[in-house]
Order: C-alpha cells, then structure tokens, then sequence
C-alpha cells in the first residue's frame, strides 16, 4: 500500500473515514459539507492531497474503489488528483479540483487509464 507519512497522521486526525467498494458516483446532495470521496474508477489507484495543508494525503485508493473522508475547511482550496502505475510506484498527475468545505462537499472520479504516460487519465466531479 502507498501512503505518505503526511496521510498517516493526518489518519488519526479525521473524524471519519469509510472506504467503500465499487466506484458508483454519487449526485452532489448526498457529499455532505466538509467532505470529499474519491473514486479510482480508472485502471490505476491514487491518492488525493491537499497542498495548501502542506501536502497532506488521502492513503491509497485502489482502482474500483472509494474513499469518503470528512476534510473540512473554511476557503478555497486545490485538491490534486494523483495517480499511481500499475506496474511502478511512480506517479502522475491526473487532475485538479478545487474544495470550499464549509460550503460544501465535493465528489471526484478519476478515470480513463495510465496509457501514454498517465495522458489518457481525468477526473470528474460531482
């Protein structure tokens, strides 16, 4: 499993964390305020980490999975999506999306796969 030093501490600091199998998507009413859940509905896993809590991350998601986290928050902030390879432990960089968790919660799926380098990878919100 790929985890950060960063989401192991962060682990004991949330209230909540569910990982939950299969990688549904879900409307945006049921993302509560202050959450986000992640999906690797690609064919790779990945991470989610937060850079302007100085780079703190989710722990792995495996593909076909999700991760549903209360983060909270009180302003706009960048969530970078990370994927990582199937056959390495390097990454790539699928996407950004950006989180106010006081105002809401926010759902993301990341998608496509790790052909071309990581090219064909994106990210969906909900």
């Amino acid at each position: 499993m790929k985890t950060s030093a960063a989401a192991i501490g962060a682990a004991a600091l949330l209230a909540a964390t569910t990982v939950v199998a299969g990688a549904t998507g879900a409307s945006a009413s049921t993302i509560g305020k202050g959450y986000v859940q992640v999906c690797a509905q690609g064919n790779y896993g990945v991470t989610a980490e937060f850079p302007h809590r100085g780079g703190i991350s989710t722990t792995y998601i495996a593909r076909g999975t999700c991760s549903y986290e209360y983060w909270g928050g009180t302003s706009w902030e960048p969530i970078n999506v990370i994927g990582w390879f199937n056959t390495s432990n390097n990454s790539f960089k699928v996407g950004t999306v950006w989180y106010k968790g006081d105002s809401s919660g926010v759902g993301i799926g990341a998608k496509g796969t790790t052909s071309n380098g990581g090219a064909g990878a994106y990210t969906v919100t909900w």
